[in-house]
C-alpha cells in the first residue's frame, strides 16, 4: 500500500508530560522527512494529550480512554498509522 509516509514513528505515552516537549521537538527535527508522528496516550492524568494538541499540531494524537499497557496503546496505533513502515521507540 502506497502512502505518504515512509515511516510512522509511534510514541506511547502515561502522564510523560515533562518528557514530551523534548522528545517531539527532537523526533520534528530529523531530517528524514517525511514521517508521520503518533502519540498514544494511555489515558493520562497530567494534562499530556492538551499539551500535544496546543504545542504540536502536525503530530496525529490517539488519546485512549482507559491504559490499554504497552501492547494494547501500541497495536490501537500501529493499526492508525499510515506509514509504510512503524518505528516503535522504547
Amino acid at each position: 500500500m502506497a502512502t505518504n509516509y515512509p515511516v510512522s514513528i509511534i510514541i506511547l505515552n502515561y502522564n510523560g508530560l515533562h518528557w514530551l516537549g523534548p522528545c517531539l521537538t527532537t523526533v520534528k527535527a530529523q531530517t528524514h522527512q517525511p514521517i508521520e508522528v503518533i502519540v498514544v496516550d494511555n489515558d493520562s492524568t497530567d494534562g499530556s494529550c492538551d499539551f500535544v494538541r496546543d504545542n504540536f499540531r502536525e503530530v496525529r494524537l490517539l488519546c485512549l480512554p482507559e491504559n490499554r499497557g504497552y501492547a494494547g496503546a501500541n497495536n490501537h496505533a500501529a493499526r492508525e498509522a499510515q506509514g509504510d513502515f512503524s518505528f516503535l521507540p522504547q
